[in-house]
């Protein structure tokens, strides 16, 4: 990884620790607080805060376009940098500290994860770019699933979007990997690998390394039109 991206994030990080430094004193100095456990959970808190926006906001504007990204461009060095931040402030708490499904689900949209209603990506592994993952409405997503949009061949790197339809089921350990997208009511079978590009039309059952269509499932009813 290039000096200049390192040098940039800690760079980043020192801007951001000392923003959260003057909030927290602030709102020390605003309430009376003195309680030492609780200022330091204050910090925290707002650190975070701020970390997810500094993302967010770089994400915004320099967004990264599905592809390879060639050795030494733009795209290259901001995905590097996004990958830091996910790498050292993101990626601990999804994946080291058990969250609460609610906030196991809030903390991937914020993100970039694109999620419908009733899903929540528990056990599963999201991994970045998260704002090239979108998972549809009602899906049940296995212990130890795996969703990968990031690429790395030939030494390049590089991200295709995943895009997963409403009432999907993926199973414990399955691995989605860049470009697939998955159909409505399909299901993948536990320990399955989609290889990149991999296109599943809706209600159709897939297993196996690699995957490959397996059956057919009965199509869900539409909603009765009244």
């Amino acid at each position: 990884m290039p000096a200049i991206i390192i040098f940039l994030f800690a760079s980043l990080l020192t801007l951001i620790g000392s923003a959260s430094f003057l909030i927290t004193a602030s709102i020390v100095l605003w309430t009376g607080m003195h309680e030492t456990l609780l200022i330091g959970i204050v910090w925290f808190i707002i650190f975070y805060f701020l970390t997810l926006a500094v993302h967010r906001l770089h994400i915004w504007f320099f967004p990264l376009t599905p592809g390879m990204y060639a050795d030494g461009s733009t795209q290259e060095f901001h995905y590097q940098l996004q990958t830091l931040f996910v790498i050292v402030f993101f990626d601990p708490i999804l994946h080291r500290f058990p969250l609460p499904l609610p906030l196991t689900r809030l903390f991937h949209i914020l993100l970039g994860v694109k999620i419908g209603k009733n899903t929540y990506p528990s056990a599963s592994v999201l991994s970045h770019p998260y704002f090239m993952l979108t998972i549809g409405e009602s899906c049940i997503l296995g212990y130890g699933s795996v969703f990968s949009p990031h690429i790395m061949e030939s030494g390049l790197l590089g991200a295709q979007p995943i895009t997963v339809g409403n009432y999907v089921m993926i199973g414990i350990n399955a691995v989605i990997l860049p470009g697939v997208t998955i159909g409505d009511n399909s299901i993948i079978a536990a320990g399955a690998v989609v290889l990149k590009g991999t296109i599943i039309p809706a209600n159709e059952v897939w297993g196996g390394v690699p995957a490959k269509k397996i059956s057919e499932r009965t199509p869900l009813a539409s909603p009765a039109i009244p």
